[in-house]
């Protein structure tokens, strides 16, 4: 449902997951989207070692290229940035230099595609609906040392990254938002 993105991917386009684990997301994708290349970049060893299996298994390895670490390594421009369920995962101080690395590199017409929690701003809104699973996973996070950010701190990292069309956001499921802006 994203302007023009399904166009481009059909016709050749490229596809970036950050913290791609073990390359669910992108196999899928590349079922989808049959003449689309993909990317992914992970920071776990294991996982990537899962997910280049799966992608040799699927006999796409010509299609999907998988890469530690830094998001510079895919060196090529993206049509599309996918973030699921990574952006909290990411500590705080270096979020900043990973959503601008992945804003560098869209296409002009590119989407980043984030799906995340968002933890509320306000006491107001922690009583809302919508923010009861991202209050008791935000607090299971802390646990494990991540903190979920806000709304304005999400909307922050986008802007500050050099992103500068409307963002968009859409509540999914029981707590889960699925945040869009074009390059």
């Amino acid at each position: 449902g994203l302007t023009g993105l399904a166009e481009r991917l059909s016709a050749g386009g490229a596809i970036l997951e950050i913290g791609c684990g073990t390359g669910n997301f992108l196999l899928q994708a590349a079922k989808a989207f049959p003449g689309a290349r993909l990317a992914g970049v992970d920071i776990d060893d294991d996982s990537l070692a899962k997910a280049r299996d799966k992608v040799r298994q699927a006999g796409l390895a010509g299609r999907i290229s998988l890469h530690k670490e830094k998001v510079d390594d895919a060196a090529v421009a993206f049509d599309a940035v996918v973030m699921i369920e990574v952006l909290h995962e990411i500590a705080p101080e270096m979020r900043p230099a990973v959503v601008a690395a992945a804003a560098r590199t869209l296409k002009v017409g590119g989407w980043m595609v984030i799906i995340d929690e968002t933890y509320p701003s306000t006491l107001e809104e922690a009583r809302r609906p919508e923010f009861r699973f991202p209050l008791q996973t935000g607090f299971e996070e802390l646990i494990w040392g991540n903190v979920m950010p806000t709304r304005e701190e999400q909307e922050k990292l986008l802007r500050d990254g050099g992103l500068k069309g409307a963002i968009n956001r859409e509540l999914i499921g029981e707590g889960f938002t699925v945040l869009t802006i074009q390059r």
